[in-house]
């Protein structure tokens, strides 16, 4: 696992920095150097733990110990307990995040998680700062709004005008698309295997498991793939958010083909797993697509025998293992010709695919998990 340090806040004339883990959490805080200079001694503060995306506990420098924490529904801190069980601090807040405590907490985040501004009345969301006495943010949203949602046109609201319900979507927006066969969704959906070790390994806020039909035709997966597209087209992404689509066997074609008919957003990360390699769903130029992995395993039978001509029913024609523009990487291990594909969407090809992709740092809020169908 990487980290990444960042010089964010000050106190009293020093500086204080964060590490953040792959998933964007603050893992550690410290202190030390004065405001501009150029090299510092630093001094760890505090290092934290996380249940997921919730702060629940930190080994603190001073005084040296574990405290504990309890959080709300938006994820911000709310009660903290020394390692003796006695309570230490308490928050509450005003709607758009103002502490009804005096003192601020001994923590750099607070509101939503989002990390304290201590000189001013600000949270900085990463994408962009937010100001809780104007209840907005400081630079407009560089995404438009949509005609469907009135909220949307204000380009500098902060959770479309609820905060006591939502946390303003940042970070990473992530789809899941399941194969063939109603049966195989699963381990798609939330308390899925696939499903719940992608959420885990990738931290992203909004999380996404896209149903279709399963069903075994081209018109079944064109149809999917324009709901696909609708979903993302509709999705207000924050400034910098990114797009991620991961999908196994025939839903990675629901995803070409979805991408074909035009998204308003570039596909950052896009993998397949064991997708057959047929022309109907061959990618029209490569421009909508930032980083392709495509996993296959060379001991799959469905795979190779995935093709088809669209009007035929089922599709069990010839197909090809490899995609034009993917980065394909073979994982070959012998299951068996059904459970080497069915072995494609286990945590252990995640883990072949994950350090293959492309993730900025980004703050990351208490998960939110959606089912999205057709």
């Amino acid at each position: 696992m990487s980290f990444r340090a960042k010089r964010g806040w000050y106190l009293e004339g020093t500086s204080a920095y964060t590490w953040r883990d792959n998933g964007g959490r603050v893992v550690t805080e410290a202190t030390g150097g004065l405001t501009g200079a150029a090299t510092a001694a630093l001094t760890v503060a505090r290092d934290n733990v996380f249940l997921g995306n919730l702060l629940v506990a930190s080994y603190v420098a001073s005084p040296p110990g574990w405290q504990y924490t309890v959080s709300d529904h938006l994820g911000s801190p709310r009660a903290v307990f020394n390692q003796s069980g006695q309570l230490v601090e308490t928050h509450k807040h005003w709607p758009y995040g103002e502490d009804t405590n005096p003192t601020p907490p001994a923590q750099r985040l607070s509101f939503a998680l989002m990390e304290r501004d201590g000189e001013s009345a600000r949270y900085n969301d990463h994408a962009r700062t937010h100001d809780y006495q104007l209840g907005r943010f400081l630079s407009p949203d560089s995404v438009g709004g949509h005609p469907e949602n009135p909220q949307s046109w204000n380009r500098y609201a902060y959770t479309l005008g609820n905060p006591l319900k939502h946390v303003d979507p940042d970070g990473r927006l992530t789809i899941i698309v399941h194969g063939t066969w109603p049966g195989s969704a699963r381990d798609f959906r939330q308390g899925g295997a696939f499903f719940d070790h992608v959420a885990k390994t990738v931290g992203d806020r909004a999380i996404a498991s896209f149903l279709w039909s399963g069903k075994d035709t081209h018109e079944a997966r064109m149809s999917a793939a324009a709901s696909l597209r609708s979903f993302i087209n509709h999705y207000k992404f924050a400034p910098g958010e990114q797009l991620n689509l991961y999908a196994h066997s025939h839903g990675g074609n629901v995803g070409i083909a979805a991408i074909n008919l035009g998204l308003n957003h570039k596909v950052d990360n896009f993998v397949t797993l064991g997708t057959p390699s047929v022309p109907a769903y061959r990618l029209t130029g490569n421009g909508g697509i930032g980083t392709w992995i495509n996993l296959f395993n060379r001991f799959d039978e469905v795979q190779r025998h995935g093709g088809g001509e669209p009007d035929s029913s089922p599709q069990m024609g010839a197909a090809a293992r490899t995609h034009p523009y993917a980065e394909n990487v073979e994982w070959s291990i012998d299951f068996g010709p059904f459970k080497s594909h069915e072995m494609l969407h286990s945590p252990m090809a995640w883990d072949k695919v994950y350090p293959l992709l492309s993730r900025p740092p980004d703050t990351v809020k208490e998960n939110v998990y959606l089912e999205v169908s057709e």
